[in-house]
């Protein structure tokens, strides 16, 4: 589920599933929210993510528009910490 909250557009990852895994979703959520100038990714709910969805994501997404930018446009909330680790990796791996 995506939404618009003052002007950040607000994606719910659970609403695509408790696992998140694979490409095909992933570029679909990026192709989303990629021209969107605040975005917040909420990771309540999903309990394992996917490499291959986080690089597809977000680090694509890193890459895209470059760290400094990505880093201030999007924000990750309510993540567990193993997710957290995997989501780190893929954006350096990426910027």
């Amino acid at each position: 589920m995506s939404m618009k909250l003052l002007n950040r557009m607000k994606i719910e990852l659970k609403t695509y599933g408790p696992i998140l895994t694979g490409r095909k979703v992933a570029i679909q959520i990026r192709n989303q929210i990629i021209n969107e100038a605040q975005v917040i990714l909420d990771f309540e709910g999903v309990q394992s993510i996917s490499k291959i969805f986080a690089e597809e994501l977000l680090g694509q997404l890193a890459k895209l528009k470059g760290r400094e930018v990505y880093l201030n446009q999007v924000q990750i909330l309510n993540v567990s910490d193993e997710n957290r680790k995997m989501l780190i990796y893929v954006i350096k791996e990426n910027s």
